[in-house]
């Protein structure tokens, strides 16, 4: 059984569509798109890649079952999904026609970090997550 967690840890910009399938209400590649609000060629590609790493399975672009446990919490805000797995935050964000992504270690989250672009990431970070208003 694939464990949401580490598929997020593996490949960060999955993350908005594990957070679809676990929420339910998701029957396909067509609920996918609406569910992340993102184009059909977008999903279609995020929901092969949940397929292929063996997260669900499918007929075509229709989900047969979630194969994957879900043990993974997503804070959404404003268009991004925030988990935090072991000692990393993962933040991602679904564009038009690719998921933007980036890593953090926690400590530096919980310890508001300030400084360049890193400080900014942070920031991003501790308001989906909560940390700040």
């Amino acid at each position: 059984m694939v464990s949401a967690a580490k598929l997020v840890v593996e490949k960060p910009w999955l993350l908005p569509a594990v957070a679809a399938i676990c929420s339910g209400g998701v029957d396909g590649v067509g609920g996918l798109a609406r569910a992340l609000g993102v184009p059909r060629r977008l999903a279609a590609s995020l929901f092969r890649q949940l397929v292929a790493s063996g997260f669900v399975e499918a007929s075509g672009v229709t989900l047969l079952s979630v194969r994957g446990e879900c043990n993974v919490s997503v804070a959404v805000r404003n268009g991004y999904y925030a988990a935090v797995v072991g000692g990393t935050v993962v933040v991602a964000r679904p564009l038009k026609r690719r998921v933007k992504w980036f890593t953090l270690p926690l400590r530096l989250v919980e310890e508001g970090y300030s400084g360049g672009k890193t400080g900014y990431r942070v920031s991003l970070a501790r308001r989906i997550l909560g940390f700040e208003g």
